[in-house]
């Protein structure tokens, strides 16, 4: 399904939260494939999604090159009255991965890996004087899962 008046194709359903939906798309115009964070048409989740923004804009202004490993808002519209951010297409969760391992758990390599690397988002938002308010697994996106944890 082709969003109306956009450049982005809708190839599958990724998940959905409190806030809204999240689809896998390809952008027409560069032939990437992006997530779409679809914000719930309600004032609280409209403010809430207007604050991602601002704050995403912040923190990808002082890290272009996301060396401290925060996400990417490649850019953010409106669509039936529905604000939609537009993001780097990321792997699988934390969530997922204890999943896809009958929550046995990963090695202890792995975790070290993951962790610095979290440990490295929270240090940026830290310094940005950014709180944030829900790290819980679901949140947290591995890039290139296979890359790293191909034993699974």
């Amino acid at each position: 399904m082709l969003i109306p008046n956009s450049r982005y194709l809708i190839l599958e359903f990724l998940g959905q939260g409190t806030f809204g939906q999240v689809v896998k798309c390809l952008n027409i115009k560069t032939n990437d494939l992006v997530a779409i964070k679809i914000i719930k048409n309600q004032k609280s989740y409209y403010n809430q999604g207007k604050s991602e923004v601002r704050i995403l804009k912040k923190l990808n202004e002082k890290d272009p090159e996301t060396n401290r490993k925060i996400v990417k808002l490649l850019d953010c519209f409106y669509y039936r009255f529905h604000l939609c951010l537009v993001f780097e297409l990321l792997d699988v969760s934390l969530l997922d991965l204890l999943y896809s391992t009958d929550f046995k758990g990963i090695a202890l390599s792995d975790i070290a890996f993951y962790t610095k690397q979290l440990l490295q988002g929270l240090i940026k938002a830290h310094e940005e004087k950014i709180v944030h308010c829900d790290i819980k697994p679901e949140n947290i996106l591995f890039i290139a899962f296979s890359i790293y944890f191909s034993r699974f």
